[in-house]
């Protein structure tokens, strides 16, 4: 994912009517997927040559990122076909939960999920998401 505002930037020589058109046609065609600001190349994560799906560190940096854009349907959609849950975080009231799921799945932990990873629930603490990887 990322800002079509970058690809202007790339490329200073290429006209904005045609970087447009471009994008307009490869949205036709299901290629890729457009909500201003935010542009996501469909399933270039999938087929991204350096991506370890089972990669702690890689999990954690797609988070921080989908956190940082803004609340689009577009950023939900992506976090749903890869199966990414993004939970309000720990500054949600706790009284508010029911469900075991919204607390970390880590042993004596307690603390609120901030992200659903297999079907478990994991704060913030990166060693407590490690044991999803076991």
């Amino acid at each position: 994912m990322f800002y079509p505002e970058d690809v202007y930037k790339r490329l200073p020589k290429v006209p904005k009517e045609g970087i447009d058109a471009a994008i307009n046609m490869l949205v036709g065609q299901e290629w890729i997927a457009y909500e201003r600001p935010v542009l996501w190349i469909i399933k270039g994560f999938k087929n991204e040559p350096f991506r370890a799906p089972n990669n702690q560190k890689q999990i954690t940096g797609v988070v921080a990122i989908l956190k940082s854009l803004p609340k689009l349907k577009i950023v939900s959609d992506f976090a749903d076909y890869y199966k990414i849950t993004l939970n309000k975080g720990p500054k949600e009231d706790q009284k508010k939960i029911d469900k075991k799921a919204d607390l970390c799945s880590f042993t004596g932990c307690g603390k609120l999920s901030t992200i659903t990873i297999m079907g478990r629930g994991y704060c913030d603490e990166p060693n407590h998401r490690d044991e999803a990887f076991k």
